[in-house]
């Protein structure tokens, strides 16, 4: 039964769902707060924010030095002695920026996160994701708009509510519409920003659809840039953005081009109802996009079930390359050399589906690790909240129902983000709650929660490491303190 694969999962294109990432976060509000950092900043200069004897983040002028998250401080003053430092204990400053971010998202939207303040029918659901993200529903606000659009090229995207702001662009563009609307003008030709497939003149057996859905998601784009620009221009902050049809999608697409930049994925449907319509990932925008990326780039899929799943195709023949990193594809040193196993790998593994992918994650099929390979001290899914097999499958073809929620007054969490050891070109312990290796934004995610959080180890030079088991972060006893800060610390 288990060498059988399963049929691709059906994917739901009807949403637009926008997400953005504030540029390292913490960087910019230490630029904010503090003149020394702000006058480094503005003259291209080098700025980290410390937590104890660690550097917490550090913004990009930094990181283009050599400096990486989670240095001691005394090794990053030697990359980069210039580096202007600013204590980073006391996240006041950082909750402050965060909810007056997240105010202004959803003023402009009309969004309330619970359906419905001074939007109508037009409403959309704003989530807040840690300190230094937010998703945006914008389904029923780009839905409307398709139908009122007064038509290309200078079309005008009506916003909830009657009250004008300004657009954050130093042109003689109004924000008015007919009888006091209030929106913005764009371009209704082009998507604004980096784009990843969207070839409208490409045949398909579905073209009125997908060239449907392209509009749908271009009105998203140009969204997303109006807030973004009006994030910038009335708060100044730079923020990345994703537009997509889920928050997984979302999600993913804003990291391919950061800072200050933001990318759609205009997902398309070649496959018939037969054969699985949008959830076929055999030749589908989605799917080749994700079959790229490495595994534990998957937002929901982290360290521990990624490592689970490598260490079963590996065993099985698979070939990956390595990265000098922790096997995230990112590059970035730390001390391993892990094979970075992609989605592809995983997939299109022979015979693999739900059930095969049940039966990896909890135990049930093993196989030796390949010759020369490292042991894993990885717990198998009875240890933690690891995901079950069908919802890997889904996340491997692009497929994820998860809605935008109502937001939480305060994030449940702060902990280390994705830069440095893990990077994903994010700010620092950049508050968000961590499933796992810290992507996942669902409470059940993946597989956290495990004892005390903490896996003995000994490091090369016989000193004693403690791994973090949320995010596989190897620590020397000095660090681990400021580390499971972020791990645990309530906002």
């Amino acid at each position: 039964m288990l060498s059988t694969p399963s049929r691709p999962p059906r994917r739901n294109d009807d949403r637009v769902v926008l997400h953005f990432d504030y540029d390292c976060f913490y960087a910019q509000v230490v630029e904010h707060c503090v003149p020394a950092a702000a006058a480094a900043a503005a003259a291209g200069g080098c700025v980290g924010v410390t937590q104890k004897s660690i550097l917490a983040t550090c913004n990009y002028a930094a990181r283009r030095r050599g400096v990486r998250k989670l240095m001691r401080i005394h090794e990053a003053r030697r990359v980069c002695p210039d580096l202007v430092l600013v204590d980073g204990e006391d996240l006041s400053p950082f909750r402050d920026a965060s909810k007056q971010l997240y105010q202004l998202v959803q003023d402009i939207v009309g969004g309330d996160g619970g359906g419905g303040r001074g939007g109508g029918g037009d409403a959309v659901l704003v989530e807040r994701l840690g300190l230094d993200e937010v998703f945006v529903d914008a389904t029923r606000l780009v839905d409307a708009n398709a139908v009122r659009l007064r038509g290309p090229p200078r079309a005008f995207f009506r916003l909830p509510g009657g009250e004008v702001h300004g657009n954050g662009k130093d042109d003689d563009d109004d924000d008015n519409g007919e009888a006091g609307e209030r929106g913005f003008f764009f371009d209704a030709r082009t998507i604004p920003g980096h784009v990843i497939g969207g070839d409208a003149s490409s045949p398909s057996a579905r073209a009125e659809a997908n060239a449907r859905l392209r509009f749908r998601l271009l009105l998203g784009a140009h969204l997303a840039a109006y807030i973004r620009r009006r994030l910038d221009h009335d708060a100044g902050y730079a923020a990345s953005g994703g537009i997509a049809t889920s928050k997984l999608l979302s999600k993913l697409a804003g990291t391919q081009h950061k800072p200050a930049a933001q990318t759609t994925l205009v997902s398309a449907v070649d496959g018939t109802e037969e054969d699985g319509g949008g959830g076929d990932g055999g030749d589908s925008v989605v799917q080749i996009f994700l079959d790229a990326l490495p595994l534990r780039r998957v937002v929901g899929i982290g360290a521990k079930t990624s490592r689970l799943l490598a260490d079963y195709v590996l065993a099985g023949g698979t070939t990956a390359r390595h990265d000098n990193g922790d096997g995230d594809g990112n590059g970035d040193g730390d001390g391993h050399d892990a094979p970075v196993v992609t989605v592809a790998d995983v997939r299109t593994f022979p015979g693999m589906s739900a059930a095969l992918l049940d039966a990896i994650l909890t135990g049930a099929a093993r196989r030796s690790p390949p010759a020369g390979a490292a042991p894993t001290t990885t717990a198998t899914a009875t240890n933690g909240n690891i995901p079950n097999g069908a919802r890997v499958w889904a996340l491997l073809h692009g497929v994820d129902d998860a809605p935008v929620r109502a937001p939480r007054d305060l994030p449940t969490q702060i902990s280390i983000e994705d830069t440095g050891a893990n990077d994903h070109n994010r700010g620092p312990s950049d508050g968000r709650r961590r499933h796992d290796d810290g992507k996942g934004y669902d409470d059940n995610d993946d597989d956290n929660n495990n004892n005390d959080g903490w896996v003995a180890e000994d490091d090369q030079g016989g000193g004693a490491l403690a791994v973090c088991k949320q995010c596989g972060q190897g620590l020397p006893a000095f660090a681990r303190a400021a580390h499971a800060r972020y791990h645990l610390l309530g906002d």
